[in-house]
């Protein structure tokens, strides 16, 4: 084949994705044709009259999907590499794809020209040196597809472990005795470990596991007393204990190592000892915890922008010390919580002036609660300096409090608080630090990202609760706001 003739069809039920992909492909030097198709129906009559070299297909589609196109590509037309589209909660459809010869994958929610280009690279290159080779597996792993992988395995208890998907997502273990390490992401330290681990340990794969986590998987051929003595001695170099698992026997006891492994890298978090035991619970009893967090620190900010400092601290104070009764096992969602609060008390607030960011970075690396709460000390000093805002102004507050969820504009709160609307306007900027623009924006956003860490609510249905009609704005106002994705927020629950 020609490595700069090359036909690509787009297959998505999206138009302006569609057209989209098709204007930045235009730009690529080695697509000569580009045709399109609405679903996996009208994609295989493309197929069946014209050669076609790749195929870029969305998953979600009417009358025939991408999976089911996938299908019968391979049956018919084998030769043919396949890109899957998809979003972050269609990862089970991913992982089917892939088994199934998916050559790779692409985030729709989140493709550039350059994610585009680099793959179709990657395609051209592999066609140009293996002609008559069919391609069955992605040409490369990426960590986050291993990361939802490894999620999705420990979020199912029904679930088990094959080698070949092992061998498929580049997780290099031997099926003999093996252990697992869980401990703090220390980047700088990552060297030293390397060194300590592979004098002892031979098929390591490094998983990052959440923001601050680092999974470490290997086979050992060492005594359980020897292990012990390496999670000390790494323990040590990472300057925290770690959670380290018991020697198993094989792959089919993978999944119960990095349970172990973190359940005990989480009670670390608790008390330096991690002799505690975590509560039996069901999942919608570790929810329904959960949401009792989401409500207490919720209270705290509302406490908070109604100028009832005292109270706010209180209940603040409160939650923290709650923390060690609801022994909620997800560490990592307790430290998004309590920066996610401390990032809607800095919005807006007249007179706390910390650096959200340091505490963000401090709440990450606090390496366990009593740390985690000498990082706040500072913090509700602040808030009890905390000045009271003019009464128009709180009582503007209050009416956004209320009706944020519905079409409202600076109008309508200057009219509510009886000011003019120019007059309004420089006052609220002046009191609150920000423009009503920008506070209603943020006030939006936050109650979005609480829905979609607290909630079952589809994506859609979040935007018009928070007052966004058309969901795509939405996502675009969210990714801007929080350099995240809503389904990247949902997907880390």
């Amino acid at each position: 084949m020609n490595p700069h003739n090359k036909t690509l069809l787009i297959v998505d039920d999206e138009t302006p994705i569609r057209e989209w992909i098709a204007a930045c492909v235009k730009h690529y030097p080695g697509i000569s044709q580009v045709e399109t198709a609405r679903n996996g129906e009208e994609a295989l009559k493309v197929l069946r009259r014209q050669p076609v070299d790749i195929v870029l297909t969305d998953i979600t589609m009417p009358r025939m999907d991408g999976i089911a196109l996938l299908r019968q590509i391979k049956e018919e037309l084998p030769d043919i590499t396949v890109v899957i589209m998809s979003v972050h909660h269609d990862f089970e459809h991913v992982r089917n794809a892939l088994k199934m010869g998916a050559y790779d994958y692409i985030l729709k929610n989140e493709i550039t020209p350059d994610d585009l280009f680099a793959i179709l690279d990657r395609i051209i290159k592999n066609q140009a040196h293996l002609p008559d080779v069919k391609e069955t597996a992605p040409a490369a792993v990426d960590p986050i597809i291993r990361a939802q992988y490894i999620h999705s395995l420990l979020a199912d208890p029904d679930q088990t472990i094959q080698p070949e998907d092992l061998r498929r997502y580049k997780i290099d273990l031997q099926d003999g005795p093996l252990l697992v390490l869980a401990l703090p992401m220390v980047p700088e330290t990552l060297p030293e470990i390397d060194r300590e681990l592979n004098s002892h340990l031979h098929q390591m794969t490094f998983l990052t596991y959440g923001k601050t986590r680092l999974l470490i998987l290997a086979n050992c051929d060492a005594g359980q007393d020897w292990v012990d003595r390496l999670a000390q001695i790494i323990g040590l170099v990472v300057g925290s204990p770690i959670g380290c698992s018991r020697l198993k026997p094989g792959i089919k006891d993978l999944l119960p190592a990095i349970r172990e492994a973190l359940a005990q890298c989480d009670r670390q978090f608790y008390g330096p000892s991690g002799r505690l035991e975590f509560p039996a619970r069901s999942r919608e009893e570790e929810k329904s915890i959960k949401q009792d967090l989401e409500r207490m620190l919720n209270q705290v900010v509302e406490h908070y922008r109604q100028h009832r400092c005292d109270k706010a601290i209180q209940e603040f104070q409160l939650t923290l010390a709650q923390l060690e009764q609801f022994l909620i096992q997800d560490v990592e969602y307790i430290r998004d919580m309590l920066a996610m609060t401390i990032h809607r008390l800095f919005i807006g607030s007249k007179t706390l002036d910390i650096d959200n960011k340091s505490y963000e970075n401090q709440i990450q690396s606090a390496r366990n609660l009593a740390e985690l709460k000498r990082v706040l000390d500072p913090l509700f000093e602040q808030m009890a300096a905390c000045e009271t805002y003019p009464r128009p102004i709180a009582e503007a507050i209050a009416f956004i409090g209320q009706h944020f969820m519905h079409s409202i504009s600076l109008v309508d709160v200057a009219e509510a608080v009886h000011l003019n609307e120019e007059y309004f306007s420089r006052l609220f900027k002046k009191e609150v630090g920000i423009n009503f623009t920008d506070y209603l924006l943020n006030l939006r956003m936050e109650t979005a990202h609480s829905l979609l860490m607290s909630t079952d609510l589809k994506i859609a249905a979040i935007a018009e609760k928070v007052g966004i009609s058309d969901s795509k704005y939405f996502s675009l106002l969210f990714k801007k706001t929080f350099d995240q994705t809503p389904s990247q927020v949902r997907d880390r629950q």
